[in-house]
């Protein structure tokens, strides 16, 4: 996990100052953070066999839950004008569930 967070705030890094503060880093480091995700889940959370199937579900999941992450955010601060941390609160519990559930019955069944 160490690794994994050098190698999250290099892209960060990398698209704030490249790319004139654009999402690029943010970017390149979720599709990183999903391939290990998957790898990791496949192997220790649901004990899977790789199949590029499951990886292409577990992509959309992800995806899904990308979106979610947004259109929280936008509800709760931009509707609703309250804090962001209280969005950060919500989307940190929901879509978690949200996530395991679709890989529980979907992705890794």
């Amino acid at each position: 996990m160490y690794k994994h967070n050098h190698l999250l705030s290099f892209c960060f890094r990398f698209g704030r100052d490249s790319w004139q503060k654009s999402p690029f880093g943010t970017a390149v480091s979720f599709v990183i953070m999903s391939y290990f995700s998957f790898l990791l889940n496949r192997k220790f959370t649901f004990g899977s066999d790789f199949s590029y199937d499951k990886l292409l579900r577990f992509l959309a999941v992800s995806a899904i839950g990308f979106t979610l992450n947004f259109l929280i955010m936008f509800l709760v601060v931009n509707v609703l004008s309250l804090h962001y941390s209280i969005g950060e609160l919500v989307t940190t519990l929901v879509i978690p569930i949200i996530d395991f559930i679709l890989n529980n019955y979907w992705t890794f069944k």
